[in-house]
C-alpha cells in the first residue's frame, strides 16, 4: 500500500519585489549602510586571522 509523503510542498513562485516598488526612509538606509561596514570589517579581520 502507497503511504502518502504529507510534508511534500506545492512549488511556489516567489513574489520579487523590484526597488521601485518600496520607500526606504534615511533611518533604514542607514543602518543597512552600517550592516554592510560591519559584514565587510568582520570579512576583513576574519581572512586576516586566517592569513597570519
Amino acid at each position: 500500500m502507497a503511504q502518502e509523503n504529507k510534508d511534500i510542498q506545492p512549488q511556489v513562485e516567489p513574489y520579487i519585489v523590484k526597488s521601485h516598488d518600496i520607500h526606504i526612509d534615511a533611518d533604514y538606509a542607514d543602518w543597512i549602510a552600517d550592516i554592510k561596514s560591519r559584514y565587510r570589517s568582520a570579512q576583513v579581520k576574519a581572512a586576516v586571522k586566517v592569513n597570519t
